[in-house]
């Protein structure tokens, strides 16, 4: 069974905080799927209808976890704050 750890993500801009334990071997993709699909009114398009992409950043590190990485390979510790960062595609 994976270890969980309790970590509070910040949905940006809004700056949101939620409290969710997550397996350690989760990556950037399952947790922001999870909370996309949890029904928090988290936006999934923008303000011209095109799809919302995510990153997560851990507030200490300040570095985006890569995609195939787990929240354990990130050293992302109990308590730790992870931002959820809408990506921008300059267009």
């Amino acid at each position: 069974m994976t270890k969980e750890i309790n970590i509070i993500i910040r949905i940006m801009p809004t700056a949101d905080d939620i409290e969710v334990s997550l397996p350690l071997d989760a990556t950037p993709k399952d947790v922001i799927d999870a909370l996309l699909d949890a029904g928090l009114g988290i936006p999934k398009l923008d303000d011209q209808g095109n799809p919302i992409s995510y990153k997560l950043v851990p507030k200490e590190k300040g570095q985006e976890i890569p995609q195939d990485n787990t929240l354990m390979d990130a050293e992302v510790q109990e308590s730790d704050v992870v931002l959820m960062l809408p990506m921008v595609w300059a267009g």
